[in-house]
């Protein structure tokens, strides 16, 4: 079960819970209005602005990360002054939903710190009316809660870290198999050239010695066979220039099957009508670097979406990728980035990155046409 899969859970077991818990405070309002007190609607009030945050909150595809965590706090808030109105019980349990989307929401060492702090303050609001042992128990629900939804969590981006791994494998599987045919081609291609294309020519070369010395009669049938034996061995270096040339549709299959087996983030790839980049180091360097883009916005940027597009300007290669991950205020290059740096400088490009706090990951690599390199 996926991440966005435990937060649907998640999103029906807390609104059933919220309703149940305020139908009979809707029955009573609703009975008789001009009785309620203040209080009475001021709890209408948070109650409705709990529910209203928690299914946004928990609306993973709707909103970014950051209202999100928003939302939880407006959660927290109102929850708190429920319970600060009611001094009951039951209406805990609203925090023991809480307590269950922070491991979806926050860091690991954020999330542990604001559980704690839940806890404490629910044991402030009710510790006057309710021995310790209550106390203790709705401590442990809202732990279980929080352990659960870290399980959640946990399990969810190891299948997500699986996937984009097996989708690798898969990509580089295509480019190799690729790489494998071209090199194939190259081996036929040359023993075309080294024997084929030898004894052509060299049978040319004989024909038109024969005729110059055939008698007139002979002549005309000896010069016939010389042409087309040049016309046989041009179309023998015809095949062999073709033969040479690389696969121009490796990469978009590598591309493709790379970006059909990531399950988030949703990969979106903008190509060419030919994706003809050259030769097969060329298409390694493409493939490389949009695969640590994905990798990047999968791994670290925790983003929803990464949008990937390659582009042809007379014959040079320019690749853009951007993510709508968390960003981060200090990019520091790992092995991965340093890796694709040196890639691209080894083949007269060059890589540029940008990152920023809530404004994802970004990069442009550009490859110059293949003669000019």
């Amino acid at each position: 079960m996926g991440t966005a899969a435990s937060e649907r859970l998640l999103q029906a077991g807390g609104l059933l819970m919220w309703l149940i818990l305020g139908a009979p405070r809707l029955q009573r309002l609703a009975a008789d209005p001009a009785a309620a007190s203040g209080a009475s609607w001021a709890a209408l009030a948070c109650w409705l602005a709990w529910g209203v945050g928690f299914t946004l909150a928990t609306s993973s595809g709707a909103l970014g990360l950051a209202p999100r965590r928003s939302l939880l706090a407006g959660q927290v808030l109102a929850a708190l002054g429920l319970l600060a109105l009611t001094r009951s019980g039951s209406e805990a349990s609203l925090l023991v939903a809480i307590a269950a989307q922070i491991p979806f929401l926050l860091p690991r060492r954020a999330g542990v710190l604001t559980a704690v702090a839940l806890v404490l303050a629910s044991f402030a609001l009710l510790a006057d009316g309710r021995g310790f042992g209550a106390l203790l128990g709705m401590a442990s629900f809202m732990t279980f809660a929080y352990g659960a939804g870290s399980l959640a969590v946990a399990h969810a981006e190891a299948r997500e870290e699986l996937a984009l791994v097996n989708a690798e494998l898969l990509a580089t599987r295509e480019l190799l198999a690729g790489s494998a045919r071209e090199a194939e081609r190259i081996r036929i291609a040359r023993d075309l050239h080294d024997t084929l294309g030898h004894h052509l020519t060299a049978l040319s070369l004989n024909l038109e010695l024969a005729a110059h010395q055939a008698p007139p009669p002979a002549r005309e049938a000896v010069e016939r066979a010389r042409s087309l034996a040049k016309l046989l061995l041009a179309d023998v270096r015809e095949v062999v220039s073709e033969l040479r040339g690389p696969e121009p549709e490796e990469l978009r299959r590598a591309l493709q099957t790379l970006a059909a087996g990531v399950a988030r983030p949703q990969v979106h790839l903008t190509l060419p009508e030919s994706l003809d980049v050259g030769s097969a180091a060329r298409a390694q360097a493409a493939f490389r670097c949009v695969q640590e883009a994905v990798t990047n916005a999968a791994r670290h940027s925790h983003a929803a979406h990464v949008w990937v597009t390659i582009e042809h300007h007379e014959g040079a290669l320019a690749i853009e990728a951007r993510d709508d991950g968390r960003g981060a205020p200090d990019l520091k290059e790992g092995h991965g980035l340093a890796g694709m740096r040196e890639r691209f400088a080894s083949l007269g490009g060059a890589v540029a990155f940008e990152s920023a706090p809530g404004r994802g990951f970004s990069l442009r690599a550009t490859l110059p046409a293949e003669d000019a390199a």
